[in-house]
């Protein structure tokens, strides 16, 4: 994950977190309880699809949800970070980030006034016109609480897959702690669906292989481990697009 990510899902996960909210839905990607698939979505989350991964002990469904936030969540972070309850929070929650980079009460304020009545998407396809490339981001979140992502990039104006990044992290929570395979490790994968649906939705589907996975440049607490062989598949009915940069 790029510190970039790690830092924006790191403020959504202290802001919610410090608001009251709960670890799952801290991060704006819930996580199921019994199972990643057929679980209960609360009333402000929807099913956008599914990543299969399989690092060597069974395949695990991870749910990548879209979840809408609260319209008075704005109001509700200015009331619990004047408590102490809230601090409390706050404090707990930079320190499972567990980065030099500390999320200060006024980070969050900021925050949740400008997300307050939105939704947060956990798959999103992204145009750059700068480089002239689409990016496709497709997150998950297992029943479990470990996270899986691919990351693939194709030519702005149609094309074949250019490059792909697969991460997985044992811990959600924990968004700088990520194993992937990174520029040197390359991930097979196949595309079987990748098609606009209307002006704000694509789909896709596909299954990928990789080789290895080793710790990303900030996940020292997996300094020395790595995977060995991973495999899977997904299977995103609603990608939401994103604004061009």
């Amino acid at each position: 994950m790029s510190i970039h990510k790690c830092l924006l899902a790191g403020l959504t996960a202290v802001t919610l977190t410090a608001c009251g909210g709960s670890d799952a839905a801290s991060a704006g990607e819930a996580a199921g309880q019994a199972s990643a698939e057929t679980s209960a979505l609360k009333p402000n989350e929807r099913l956008q699809g599914t990543i299969e991964l399989d690092i060597g002990k069974g395949p695990v469904a991870y749910r990548s949800i879209a979840t809408k936030l609260a319209d008075d969540l704005g109001k509700t972070a200015a009331q619990h970070l004047e408590s102490a309850e809230g601090q409390r929070r706050l404090d707990d929650a930079n320190a499972r980030l567990k980065g030099d980079v500390k999320v200060q009460a006024s980070d969050v304020q900021a925050f949740a006034d400008s997300v307050a009545g939105k939704t947060i998407y956990t798959s999103e396809l992204r145009d750059i016109e700068l480089i002239r490339r689409r990016n496709v981001s497709i997150r998950g979140i297992s029943a479990e609480g470990a996270a899986a992502a691919l990351v693939l990039t194709f030519p702005m104006d149609g094309g074949a897959l250019e490059s792909a990044v697969l991460e997985y992290a044992p811990d959600h929570r924990k968004t700088m702690q990520t194993f992937t395979t990174g520029d040197e490790l390359p991930v097979d994968v196949t595309i079987e669906r990748f098609e606009r649906i209307d002006e704000d939705t694509w789909s896709i589907a596909g299954r990928f292989t990789a080789a290895k996975l080793e710790p990303g440049v900030l996940a020292k607490q997996l300094a020395g481990q790595s995977i060995t062989g991973a495999s899977g598949r997904f299977d995103i009915a609603e990608l939401r697009v994103r604004p061009k940069i």
